[in-house]
């Protein structure tokens, strides 16, 4: 007779153990991050596009480098940007 018969296999067991674990509480944290940055990037790239045409490829690779820290603040101080060149300038210090 097999032994596993007639037991059922149900994923979500398995699942909610998994979900409790160090490593998955820092996988979803690492994919909220990531998802965080990516929307305050669109939303900074929007703005500078808006503000000041297209944005040099330099410059925008730089601004894609930037901490979440760094994209807030830069969604602040775009506001007083007139030119790319105060872009630059910002990216810089």
């Amino acid at each position: 007779m097999n032994p596993s018969r007639g037991k059922v296999f149900t994923p979500f067991t398995s699942l909610s153990a998994f979900i409790g674990r160090p490593t998955y509480q820092d996988i979803i944290q690492k994919g909220r991050q990531r998802g965080k940055q990516e929307g305050v990037l669109l939303v900074v790239m929007r703005q500078l596009t808006l503000k000041l045409g297209l944005i040099d490829p330099v410059l925008q690779q730089q601004i894609e480098g930037l901490s979440i820290t760094r994209l807030e603040e830069l969604s602040e101080a775009l506001l007083d940007f007139k030119t790319a060149t105060d872009l630059a300038v910002w990216l810089d210090h």
